[in-house]
C-alpha cells in the first residue's frame, strides 16, 4: 500500500462529486505552491509527500488536524463511508510491508460507523501509504519488524485490540465452517435443507418480538434497541435459534451475486466498535462440566473454553490452553471505555443440554452463565421455550417471539404460488392460521399436498410432512429417481417408518440430543430387529408402504440387516447404507465431531431440531399402538431376547406414563381432535363423526384390544390412550369403555356425558372395573404435611394419613395408600412424618390414632417392592401412656428402625425379625432429636436441642424479671434472647448410656440445624457462638468453621441440611431463599458445588405480582434436581434442570362462583370454580345434570344467566389471561366469546341484555358488547391511561359505565364517575353515544347501615399506590324506601350531560336505584370479624323476589323486594332462619319452587330449608366434579359405596 494507492481511493469517491486530484490534494494537505500540477501528478504516480508535509502531519497536532479535516471536509461531503472503508481494509490487508501484528492493530482500533474514527483510520493509511513510498524511492528492503512508524501512537489499548480481532476473525470463521455442506447449518431454514431447491419457496420472514411492557416489534430492533441481557423465548419451531444466526450473519456476512447470477454469502471485513457474537450450542456441554469448576471464580468455564476452542481452531474443550481461557476471561471481564459490552454471546439449546445421574449439568451451567452475566464486557441473548424460561436468565429482559402475522402468512403462500381460493380456505381454519405462525410449521405445510382434509394442528403438519402427504415424503419414497441414496424405496420407507423413531424414543427416554457413533449404530440395528421380532408373528399388518403384509416388511429388514440370523450383527456396509441415507440423503439428522473423550465418543448425531426428536419419538410409540391392533395378547406380551435385554410390546407400551409433550404429539398425530362429538344442525343432538382415516381409529382400536385382556393389569396403556383421547377431543363422551379394567385411570372433571336436545351423548362403563379413585380428584383434599422424593416418585402426605405416589416426570398419581392418623393430638411437628429406608423397600409413616381405649402409637411401613399389591406392616408401642412419636429413622443397613417417644425414650425395631429389640430411656435427651445408626446394634449417634425453652431457663430468668414486669413485655419474646441448647452426643444401645461429644448453642427463636454425616464419622452444624457452620470430627472430637461463604451470603443460618439421597459424599445446605449443594471431600475449600437461589423464580410464574414470596420448603429434600418451593399459597415444583416451575401436590379446594335460580324453568344452577357446573331440579331437588371444562389451569370467577335463553356465561381466569365462554344449557354447545388482549387485564363484570341477544362485558381496560345476533363483539369504550374500568350494567335502554383514577400518585385529574350511553343501530352500523354521567358518591357512615349490597361483594379496588395499597372500594348497590324510623334520607348524585351544552343538576337518589358508591371501610368482612350491613344473595328484578342475608348467617326472604322495608328485614333476621344458632356460613342462597331455600354452604355442599321455619327439609348429595349424567354403569364391579355415589351424580347402575 503506497500513498498513490490510499489517494486514489478515495479519489474514486470524490469524483462523482467533481472534486479532481488537484482540489483533494489541497482539501487534505492545505499546501499550493508553483508546481501544483506537476506536484499533485507525482503524488498520484509514485511520489512521496514533501518532508515539510510529512514532518508536519506525523505530529499529534498535526494528525488531529489532518483528522478533523478528513471529517469535516471530505466525509461530511462524499457518500458511501461503508464502500470506502472496505478499499481501505483491502489496502491493508494486503500490504506486504505492514507485519500481521501491525495489520490487525490498524484493522481493529477504529469504528468505522463512526466518522470520527473512519477519519482517524483514513489519516493513519495515508501516513503509512507515504512511509511506505518514500521506502520504495529509496529501495531500501523492508523489515516489518522495523517499521518506521509507531502506530501504537495513533491507536489505543493495541493488546486488547489485537486480542478482540483475533476473536472476531476466529467466530467468523467458525461461522462459516457452521454453514458448509453437512453441518448443522448448512442452510439456516431447516425444510429446504430438507427438500431439493425448488420444492417451496425460499423463506424470508422478519422475526418479530413482544416486550413484556407489550412492545411489538422486529425481535433485531428490540435486541438493537436495548444493551440489556435477553432472554428470547417461544415455541419450538417459531424461529429462535434462526434469529440468533440471523444475528450472526449480520455481523460476519454481506450478500453479493456470484458469476452465475446465485445469490451467496461472503465474508464482512473486521469494523471495529461492534459487538463480536458467538454463537454457542449450549447442548455440547459435557457431562464432566463439574470438573471445570473453578473456586476463585465461582463457577465452570464451559463457555469460556467454547470461545478458546474456536480461537485455537480445534475441536477440543479438554485441551485447552491455560494461558488462553485466562486471556479470555479477562476480555470479558474488562470493563468497556464506553460502557457497552465488545463480547455478545447467543446461548441457545439450553433445552437440549443433557440430564446427568450426578452433578447436574444444566444446573452447573447455569450457574456459569448467572455469573458471566454479571460481567462488564459481555452481553448475553439466550433462547429458551415458552415453557422453559430458563432460570439463569430470571434478571434478563425477555422478548417473547409471536410468530407469523396474517399478512406474513398470505405473502409466503403466494411466494408458494398457492391458489387465492385456497388461501381463503387455510385463512378460514382458525386452529391451523395459529399453527402457521410459527415458521418451522409454514414451510413443511407448504411442502405438504393440502388437497385432502387441512391439517389443523403441529402434530398433523409434521406426519403430512414426514409421513403422509409432503414434497419431501413423496420424493424420499421415489428413491429410484436419484443416484444420491443408497437405498431403495422400501428401505427407505422402513427408516422414515421405524428406525428413525426408533432413535427418537431413545433419544428421549434417555433425556439426550446426541449419541455417539457407536450407539447410534446400535439403536439402527435394535430398532430393525425389534419391528422383525414383533411382525414375525403376523401375517397381516397395517402398513400401507409394506403392501399391509409382513412377508414384505420382514423381507425389507432382512435386507438392511442383509445377513441377519438370530442375533448376527448387521452387515458393515449396509449400516453405512443406512447411516448415509439417514445423515445424507433425509437429511433429519447430522454429524458432528468432537475431540472430547474416548474416540468413539467423537462422531456424534443428532436431529436437526428438537421438535424432529419428539415427534419421531411418539411415532414410535404410534407405530407399535398400530401394529397392535393386529395383535393377539399372547404376541402382544411375548418376550423376545437380544444382547441380554428383554423386550415385547408390552414393554415400550405400558411401562408407565407418558409426558405430557408427548400424548399432545400422539393425539396430534393420530388426529383425535377430529373426533370429538359434533352437534347436529337439525335435531341439536350430539354425535361422534365417522373417522375418515385409518389414523382417527387406532386408539379406539386398542381400547377394544385392552377389553380382551381381563388377568393382565394394562393400567398406564389404558390410561395413556384416555389422556390422548382427552387431549384432542377435550371430553370422552361417546366412547365406549365397556368391560375395560379402568383402575389407575381418573375421570374427575373429565366430561363423560354430553346432553343434546333430546338425548345424551354418553360414555359407556357397563361391566368396567372400578375403584374409589376413578372419581375422585387426584390432589389432596386434606393439608399436605410432609413430601419425600424417591426415585422417579414424590410421595406426599395429608393429615388424615392418605398417602399418594406421583410419577414426577408426567405429574399423574400412581396409587394412594390410606394410613391411619399420622400427627395425633400432641405431635406438633412440621414434617418428619415420612421416611423411607436407605435401599429403597420400606416406606415408615407415624401412626398416632385415638382409640376409646386410647393412643395407638407407633410406624407403619409400606413396602415399595411390591407395588401391584401395596403391603404393609406396622410396629405398635407397647406402652399405652405414650404421649407422641418425637422422631424415627431407619439403619442405615435398612434392617432396622430407631422411634423416640415422649422425647427421652429409644425404641429398636428389628425389620428382620419383626420385633422391639431394646428400649431404653436417655434422660438427658432434650425436646428436640435426631438419631443416625448404622445398624440395630451399632452406636448410636444423637444431636439434640432444648427447643422449649420455658423448661431450661435456669439462670436466663433473673435476666427477664425486670422485662417481664413491663406490660408491652410478651413472654414469647424469650425465645427471641436465649440460646437454644444444643448437643452432639453418641449412646451406647441397649444401656442407654450418652457420651457427650460437643456442645454448642444455635440461634434464639431458630430452629437448631445438625446433621450426622455418616461416611465421615463427622456432624455438620450451626454454632451461634461464632455464627458460623462447625464440622465437627466425631473421631478427634475437634471442631472446625468451613463454609464461610455460605453465612456471608445469608443473615440466617440454615434451616435444614440434608444428605443428597443419591450422594452421600455431597450434602443441601437449604436456607428459605437460598440452596446450596456442598461437596463434603472438599470443605476445606469453598466446598460449593451449586448454588441454587430462589431469587428470580418469580419469571417462571405467569403472573407474580398476583403471589407471594417464594421460598424453599427447607424440610423437603431435593431429588433429582427438583425441589419443593411454596407461597403459603401455591405449593410448585422448581425443575432446576427444565428450568420449570409448575403448582404440583396441591389441595383440591372446592369453591363456587354462583348460585343462580331458574324460576322460569324450575332448576337452579351451582356454578364451581375449579369443578365445572352443576344444574338441580326436581322435588326433592337431585342433580339433573353437570358440565365439566377442559380448561387447565383456569377457575371460574364469574357468570351471569338469561332464564328464557337458558344461556350461562362464564369468565374464566388465570393469573395472565381470561376469557369468556358461552354455555347453552338446552343443548350443551359452548364457545368462546371474548378473551383479554393484556396479561393483567381481568374481566370486571358481564351481564346480560334483559332481552337475552347481547352480553355487555367490561375489564379494566375496555368494555365492549358482545351481539349474540352476528356473533359480533362490539367496542364502546376504551380507558385512558390514566383511567380504569370498575363495572359495567344495562340500565333501562342504556349502558353504564363506571370509571375511576388509576394510581394515587397521579395528580387528580380523572373524575370518578358513571357514564350512560346510548346505542343506535343505522344502516347495519352500530354506534355508542355517551349521554350523561353522574359523580361517584362517597358512602358516609350515616349511609353505611343501609346500603344494600350483593352478598360476598367486597368492592372493586380504587387508586392504588405503589405499594399496591387502595384508597377505597367501589360498589353497586341500592336503597329502600326509608321509612320514619331510619335515620337517613336519600342521598343526591351530582349529574352533567354529555351533550354540545354540558348542565349540571343535582338529582336525588331513587329507592332500588342501583348506583356505584365510594367507600373507605369494608362492607362485609369474609370472616366475620365484624358485624356487616344489608347484602342480599339473590335478587329478581323482574318478581321482586329477594332472599338478605346478614353476616353470612341469617337468612330473610322477600317475595317484593320493593314493598320490603328495613324494619322488615330486621324482624326477618330475628328470627334467626338458617343461623343453626350462629354456627351456619351461607356462601349463597336462592329461592326454589314455592317454599323452599337453597343454600350453598362449605364452598360446594347444597341444603334445602323451608323459607318460612327455617326447618332443614333435606341435603342434596352430588360430587362436584363429576359429568356422568346418563352414562351406563350396569354390571359394573364396584364396591356399594361407590356405585351410590355415582346413582346420585346421574350414572345408570340397573
Amino acid at each position: 500500500m503506497i500513498l498513490s494507492d490510499v489517494l486514489k481511493a478515495l479519489s474514486t469517491h470524490c469524483k462523482k462529486l467533481g472534486i479532481e486530484h488537484k482540489d483533494l490534494y489541497l482539501m487534505l494537505f492545505e499546501e499550493e505552491d508553483i508546481n501544483i500540477e506537476q506536484t499533485v501528478k507525482n503524488i498520484f504516480g509514485k511520489r512521496a509527500l514533501n518532508q515539510r508535509i510529512f514532518k508536519k502531519i506525523i505530529t499529534d497536532d498535526g494528525f488531529v488536524h489532518l483528522t478533523n479535516i478528513i471529517k469535516s471536509k471530505l466525509l461530511s461531503t462524499i457518500g458511501g463511508h461503508q464502500a470506502l472503508y472496505q478499499s481501505l481494509y483491502q489496502l491493508v490487508e494486503n500490504d506486504t510491508h505492514l507485519s500481521h501484528t501491525d495489520k490487525k492493530v490498524i484493522l481493529s482500533s477504529f469504528d468505522p460507523d463512526d466518522s470520527g474514527q473512519l477519519a482517524q483510520f483514513i489519516a493513519v493509511c495515508i501516513l503509512c501509504g507515504n512511509y511506505n513510498t518514500a521506502h520504495l524511492i529509496k529501495e531500501q528492503p523492508f523489515i516489518p519488524a522495523e517499521y518506521g512508524i509507531n502506530l501504537e501512537k495513533y491507536t489505543s489499548d493495541s493488546g486488547s485490540i489485537l486480542m478482540e480481532y483475533d476473536l472476531w476473525k476466529a467466530s467468523q470463521d467458525n461461522f462459516f465452517l457452521s454453514r458448509s455442506k453437512g453441518q448443522r447449518f448448512s442452510s439456516l431454514n431447516i425444510i429446504t435443507q430438507l427438500l431439493p431447491k425448488g420444492f417451496i419457496a425460499e423463506p424470508d420472514f422478519l422475526i418479530k418480538g413482544k416486550t413484556e411492557a407489550g412492545t411489538i416489534k422486529t425481535a433485531m430492533e428490540l435486541c438493537t434497541e436495548s444493551t440489556d441481557h435477553i432472554a428470547i423465548i417461544g415455541d419450538g419451531g417459531i424461529g429462535k435459534t434462526t434469529f440468533l444466526h440471523q444475528i450472526m450473519t449480520d455481523a460476519y456476512a454481506k450478500k453479493e451475486y456470484s458469476a452465475s447470477g446465485s445469490e451467496e454469502l461472503v465474508p464482512l471485513s473486521y469494523r471495529s466498535g461492534r459487538p463480536i457474537p458467538f454463537f454457542i450450542e449450549l447442548n455440547r456441554c459435557p457431562q464432566n462440566i463439574d470438573t471445570w469448576y473453578d473456586d476463585s471464580l465461582r463457577k465452570t468455564n464451559f463457555i469460556t473454553r467454547y470461545v478458546a476452542q474456536i480461537l485455537e481452531n480445534h475441536l477440543s474443550l479438554e485441551h485447552i490452553s491455560t494461558n488462553t481461557l485466562d486471556l479470555i476471561e479477562k476480555e470479558f471481564q474488562k470493563k468497556p471505555e464506553n460502557g457497552k459490552p465488545r463480547y455478545l454471546l447467543l446461548l441457545d439449546g439450553f433445552n437440549e443440554v443433557k440430564s446427568s445421574d450426578g452433578h447436574s449439568i444444566r444446573t452447573c451451567l447455569s450457574n456459569e452463565i448467572s455469573v458471566i452475566s454479571n460481567y462488564p464486557n459481555v452481553r448475553i441473548i439466550t433462547t429458551s421455550r415458552e415453557t422453559q424460561a430458563a432460570y439463569y436468565a430470571s434478571s434478563f429482559k425477555n422478548i417473547r417471539l409471536i410468530g407469523l402475522e396474517n399478512n406474513d402468512i398470505i405473502a409466503y403462500f403466494k411466494k408458494c404460488k398457492m391458489s387465492e381460493t385456497k388461501i381463503g380456505l387455510i385463512m378460514a381454519s382458525k386452529p391451523l392460521v395459529e399453527c402457521l405462525r410459527i415458521p418451522l410449521y409454514i414451510c413443511m405445510f407448504c411442502a405438504e399436498d393440502t388437497s385432502s382434509d387441512l391439517p389443523e394442528t403441529p402434530g398433523e403438519i409434521l406426519y403430512s410432512f414426514f409421513h403422509r402427504n409432503s414434497s419431501f415424503y413423496n420424493i424420499r419414497r421415489r428413491a429410484t429417481d436419484t443416484r444420491t441414496n443408497p437405498l431403495d424405496e422400501q428401505q427407505t420407507a422402513f427408516i422414515l417408518d421405524f428406525v428413525l423413531p426408533y432413535i427418537g424414543w431413545h433419544f428421549e427416554k434417555e433425556d439426550c440430543f446426541s449419541v455417539n457413533e457407536t450407539d447410534f449404530e446400535e439403536m439402527i440395528k435394535n430398532s430393525i430387529l425389534v419391528i422383525r421380532s414383533f411382525c414375525n408373528g403376523l401375517s397381516t399388518i397395517p402398513f400401507v408402504d409394506f403392501r399391509y403384509k409382513s412377508i414384505y416388511l420382514i423381507k425389507v429388514a432382512d435386507s438392511l440387516y442383509e445377513t441377519y440370523s438370530g442375533n448376527m450383527p448387521c452387515n458393515d456396509s449396509m449400516l453405512q447404507k443406512i447411516i448415509d441415507c439417514i445423515f445424507s440423503y433425509l437429511g433429519i439428522v447430522y454429524q458432528y465431531q468432537t475431540t472430547d473423550g474416548s474416540f468413539q465418543e467423537r462422531n456424534r448425531y443428532a436431529f436437526t431440531h428438537h421438535q424432529f426428536r419428539d415427534y419421531f419419538s411418539a411415532m414410535w410409540d404410534i407405530q407399535l399402538l398400530t401394529l397392535t391392533q393386529c395383535m393377539n395378547e399372547r404376541l402382544f406380551f411375548q418376550e423376545y431376547t437380544h444382547k441380554n435385554a428383554v423386550f415385547s410390546c408390552s414393554h415400550f407400551l405400558n411401562n408407565g406414563y407418558w409426558q405430557h409433550h408427548k400424548t399432545e404429539f400422539i393425539s396430534q398425530i393420530l388426529m383425535e381432535h377430529r373426533n370429538k362429538p359434533l352437534l347436529h344442525p337439525q335435531s341439536q343432538n350430539w354425535y361422534l363423526p365417522k373417522p375418515k382415516t385409518d389414523e382417527q381409529k387406532v386408539l379406539t382400536n386398542v381400547l377394544r384390544f385392552c377389553r380382551n385382556i381381563t388377568e393382565r393389569d394394562l393400567h398406564y396403556l389404558i390410561q395413556n390412550i384416555l389422556s390422548a383421547i382427552l387431549e384432542g377431543r377435550k371430553e370422552l363422551s361417546g366412547l365406549d369403555l365397556s368391560n375395560q379394567n379402568l383402575c389407575g385411570c381418573n375421570f374427575f372433571n373429565v366430561t363423560c356425558s354430553r346432553k343434546g336436545k333430546s338425548t345424551t351423548l354418553t360414555t359407556n362403563f357397563s361391566g368396567t372395573t372400578l375403584e374409589q379413585s376413578n372419581f375422585h380428584p387426584e390432589n389432596h383434599q386434606n393439608n399436605v404435611i410432609d413430601y419425600l422424593y424417591h426415585k422417579q416418585n414424590c410421595f406426599t402426605l395429608d393429615d388424615d394419613g392418605l398417602l399418594k405416589c406421583w410419577d414426577i416426570l408426567s405429574g399423574k398419581l400412581e396409587y394412594e395408600y390410606q394410613f391411619p392418623d399420622p400427627t395425633g393430638i400432641n405431635d406438633f411437628s412440621s414434617s418428619g412424618f415420612l421416611k423411607i429406608s436407605p435401599n429403597g423397600e420400606w416406606l415408615a409413616v407415624k401412626i398416632q390414632e385415638s382409640k376409646r381405649n386410647g393412643m395407638l402409637i407407633g410406624v407403619q411401613f409400606l413396602n415399595l417392592k411390591e407395588q401391584t399389591q401395596l403391603k404393609t406392616m406396622s410396629v405398635i408401642l407397647p406402652d399405652k401412656k405414650i404421649k407422641a412419636i418425637n422422631h424415627f429413622t431407619f439403619t442405615s443397613d435398612s434392617k432396622g428402625i430407631l422411634i423416640i417417644a415422649d422425647y427421652t425414650t429409644i425404641f429398636c425395631y428389628s425389620l428382620e425379625e419383626k420385633k422391639i429389640l431394646y428400649r431404653m430411656t436417655c434422660s438427658d435427651l432434650m425436646k428436640e432429636t435426631q438419631l443416625y445408626t448404622e445398624s440395630t446394634s451399632s452406636p448410636i449417634f444423637a444431636f439434640t436441642a432444648e427447643y422449649d425453652l420455658y423448661d431450661s431457663l435456669g439462670d436466663y430468668s433473673e435476666i427477664f424479671d425486670d422485662e417481664e414486669d413491663d406490660e408491652d413485655f410478651d413472654d414469647n419474646d424469650i425465645y427471641h434472647y436465649i440460646p437454644v441448647p444444643c448437643q452432639l452426643c453418641w449412646i451406647e444401645p441397649y444401656i442407654g448410656k450418652e457420651n457427650l461429644l460437643y456442645s454448642f448453642i444455635s440461634m434464639p427463636g431458630s430452629e437448631p440445624t445438625a446433621i450426622y454425616l455418616p461416611q465421615k464419622n463427622a456432624f455438620l452444624c450451626y454454632n451461634h457462638s461464632v455464627q458460623e457452620i462447625e464440622y465437627f470430627n466425631c473421631a478427634t472430637q475437634k471442631a472446625y468453621i468451613v463454609l464461610t461463604e455460605l453465612t456471608q451470603e445469608n443473615q440466617a443460618p440454615p434451616s435444614h441440611i440434608h444428605l443428597h439421597p443419591e450422594h452421600m459424599d455431597e450434602c443441601y445446605v437449604m436456607y428459605p431463599d437460598n440452596c446450596y449443594l456442598i461437596d463434603l471431600d472438599n470443605l476445606e475449600h469453598s466446598g460449593i458445588i451449586m448454588k441454587y437461589p430462589i431469587s428470580g423464580l418469580h419469571k417462571l410464574l405467569n403472573d407474580s405480582e398476583q403471589e407471594g414470596e417464594l421460598y424453599f420448603k427447607t424440610a423437603v429434600v431435593p431429588s433429582k434436581n427438583r425441589f419443593i418451593v411454596s407461597n403459603d399459597i401455591t405449593t410448585y415444583e422448581w425443575n432446576a434442570e427444565e428450568d420449570t416451575l409448575l403448582p404440583k401436590y396441591n389441595l383440591l379446594y372446592y369453591s363456587c362462583s354462583g348460585l343462580i335460580s331458574d324460576t322460569m324453568h324450575n332448576y337452579f344452577i351451582l356454578v364451581h370454580q375449579n369443578n365445572g357446573v352443576s344444574v338441580f331440579a326436581g322435588s326433592p331437588a337431585m342433580l339433573k345434570y353437570s358440565y365439566c371444562f377442559e380448561e387447565p389451569d383456569y377457575s371460574i370467577s364469574n357468570c351471569s344467566y338469561h332464564d328464557s335463553k337458558q344461556l350461562l356465561a362464564l369468565t374464566f381466569s388465570r393469573s395472565d389471561h381470561e376469557k369468556i365462554i358461552m354455555l347453552d344449557l338446552t343443548n350443551s354447545e359452548q364457545h368462546t366469546i371474548f378473551s383479554t388482549k393484556y396479561q393483567h387485564e381481568t374481566v370486571e363484570n358481564i351481564c346480560y341484555h334483559p332481552d337475552g341477544n347481547y352480553i355487555l362485558i367490561a375489564t379494566q381496560y375496555q368494555c365492549c358488547e358482545y351481539s349474540l345476533e352476528d356473533n359480533f363483539l362490539y367496542h364502546i369504550l376504551d380507558a385512558a391511561d390514566e383511567e380504569r374500568i370498575v363495572g359495567a350494567g344495562y340500565s333501562e335502554e342504556l349502558i353504564e359505565i363506571a370509571i375511576v383514577q388509576n394510581r394515587q400518585e397521579q395528580e387528580k385529574t380523572v373524575v370518578d364517575r358513571c357514564e350512560y350511553y346510548e346505542k343506535r343501530k343505522l344502516q347495519g352500523k352500530v354506534t355508542y353515544t355517551p349521554k350523561w354521567f353522574y359523580v361517584l358518591p362517597e358512602l358516609t357512615e350515616e349511609l353505611f347501615p343501609y346500603f344494600i349490597f350483593f352478598h360476598g361483594d367486597l368492592g372493586v379496588q380504587g387508586p392504588v399506590d405503589d405499594s399496591g395499597m387502595q384508597s377505597y372500594w367501589i360498589t353497586n348497590g341500592f336503597f329502600l324506601v326509608p321509612s320514619n324510623d331510619d335515620s337517613f334520607s336519600l342521598p343526591q348524585l351530582d349529574t352533567y350531560s354529555l351533550g354540545t351544552k354540558r348542565t349540571h343538576k343535582k338529582q336525588t337518589i331513587l329507592p332500588h336505584q342501583f348506583v356505584y358508591f365510594k367507600h373507605t371501610r369494608a362492607l362485609e368482612y369474609q370472616y366475620r370479624e365484624k358485624p356487616s350491613g344489608f347484602s342480599y344473595t339473590f335478587l329478581d328484578e323482574k318478581s321482586g323476589t329477594a332472599i338478605f342475608m346478614k353476616n353470612s348467617e341469617k337468612l330473610f326472604l322477600h317475595r317484593n323486594f320493593r314493598l320490603c322495608t328495613y324494619k322488615e328485614i330486621e324482624e326477618g333476621f330475628s328470627k334467626n332462619l338458617g343461623s343453626y344458632d350462629g354456627h351456619a356460613y351461607w356462601d349463597y342462597a336462592v329461592p326454589y319452587l314455592d317454599n323452599q331455600i337453597i343454600g350453598c354452604y362449605e364452598n360446594y355442599k347444597l341444603l334445602a330449608l323451608d323459607s318460612v321455619t327455617g326447618e332443614e327439609l333435606y341435603d342434596i348429595e352430588y360430587t362436584p366434579g363429576l359429568s356422568i349424567y346418563d352414562c351406563d354403569f350396569r354390571y359394573a364391579r364396584a364396591d356399594e359405596t361407590l356405585l351410590d355415589e355415582l346413582k346420585q351424580n346421574g350414572g345408570i347402575i340397573s
